[in-house]
């Protein structure tokens, strides 16, 4: 038995509670007390190895991100140039590399939203065994597509509902833990905006991946499609934006919003996603001007407006959100997945306590692992964050990460 202490001057738990001055103790890489300032007393009765004295600094959880890349670099190359271009070592590699940048970015959990050839199981896998240092992860395997439907050269196509059914229990003997379905259009070559599946084929999915006990969550990018979602059964969706298929309109519908919430439907809405592919287009314009590149740059930025404001309206109306990044898709890279996801919705006027809540607890729940992760209490795993200001008053704090926590043990 192995115990270790942590004095702090403040500890946010990840479930909206902030203590000041407390000491964290852990035991084996597990949360196991904490005390606060009028009990330091107590720390001479335990047997503590090692006492750090963290009283000008602040600990929170570690960041969770729900949504993620692993395979694609985030250098703006597609999924369909990686496969294209790059041997199953390269792609490995890449993976590898992402997953311990994230990690030493304050993410210590990872949710795998899509990947090919198998790469996030041996990720998740190597780092399990210790060959290589990175975040706990969790993982659907190649997405559920149409054949002219996003994300479909990474492999997991099905047309009808038999199809739909074989893959899913395909998927489910290589490991899955959740299952995602592409309803709607992404940035995929050659695939045109609209709907993927029908309303029959995703009652179908739904209904085959929880009979084989496994949740569902459902790419989103319209309002229609989150609809189609929920009338399916799905419990999490993924972007989520209550926005016309052109991204050119909010869609305002309060009945959605309240059936939601009463049905515990829980959306990540990888806020950055088009903000970093905005920004690399402005680089190219101040580099030299192009009518293309301005195009693109104009579209992304009304989408991308349109996009948040979306966000805002479903903020106001209780919806329950989880962190999230797409961290790997397009300019999006994992050194500042997170920071991009906190910033965003602190623009949008989400509150750093809640921010705090989403990216950490409400995270975990989201992947379904709140009952070991998320929070900092008593037998959770030892995630967490040592941070030089005070998360929950200085949305800077995500910016200047002290120390990262992986089960107790340090990372930086």
């Amino acid at each position: 038995m192995e115990l270790s202490a942590f004095k702090l001057k403040g500890l946010y738990d990840g479930k909206g509670n902030f203590i000041e001055k407390p000491v964290l103790i852990l035991k084996d890489g597990i949360f196991n007390e904490i005390l606060d300032s009028s009990l330091y007393g107590k720390l001479e009765t335990l047997n503590i190895s090692d006492i750090v004295d963290f009283s000008d600094k602040y600990a929170m959880p570690g960041l969770i991100d729900c949504h993620t890349h692993l395979m694609l670099p985030g250098n703006g190359d597609t999924a369909e140039k990686i496969l294209e271009t790059k041997s199953i070592g390269e792609i490995a590699l890449i993976a590898g590399y992402n997953a311990s940048t994230a990690l030493k970015n304050g993410v210590t959990t990872i949710r795998d939203c899509g990947c090919a050839l198998g790469i996030s199981f041996d990720i998740k896998n190597f780092i399990q065994s210790g060959y290589i240092n990175g975040p706990d992860i969790i993982l659907c395997g190649m997405p559920i597509t149409s054949s002219c439907g996003h994300l479909n050269r990474m492999g997991g196509i099905a047309d009808g509902g038999a199809e739909i059914t074989k893959l899913i229990r395909k998927q489910r003997m290589n490991g899955i833990d959740f299952v995602k379905l592409i309803a709607s259009s992404g940035a995929s070559k050659g695939v045109k905006p609209g709907i993927t599946f029908t309303q029959d084929e995703l009652d179908t999915a739904v209904s085959e991946a929880h009979r084989l006990n496994m949740k569902v969550s459902v790419h989103a990018t319209s309002v229609e499609a989150v609809k189609m979602a929920v009338s399916a059964g799905a419990e999490r969706i993924e972007h989520g934006w209550w926005i016309n298929t052109d991204g050119t309109e909010i869609i305002k519908d309060t009945e959605l919003a309240e059936y939601i919430i009463q049905h515990d439907i829980m959306t990540c809405p990888t806020l950055p996603v088009m903000e970093s592919s905005i920004n690399y287009y402005a680089k190219q314009l101040e580099a030299g001007y192009s009518e293309d590149i301005k195009k693109s740059y104009d579209s992304l930025k009304s989408y991308n407006d349109t996009m948040l404001k979306a966000f805002c309206y479903q903020y106001s109306c209780g919806i329950a959100f989880a962190g999230g990044s797409d961290s790997g898709w397009r300019h999006m890279g994992f050194a500042d997945g997170m920071k991009n996801s906190v910033c965003n919705m602190y623009k949008c006027g989400v509150t750093l306590k809640d921010i705090i809540k989403i990216s950490t607890y409400n995270s975990a729940k989201y992947i379904g692992l709140e009952k070991t992760h998320g929070s900092i209490e008593y037998g959770k795993t030892a995630d967490f964050l040592v941070m030089n200001s005070d998360p929950g008053k200085d949305i800077a704090a995500y910016s200047s990460i002290f120390q990262v926590y992986k089960r107790g043990k340090p990372v930086l």
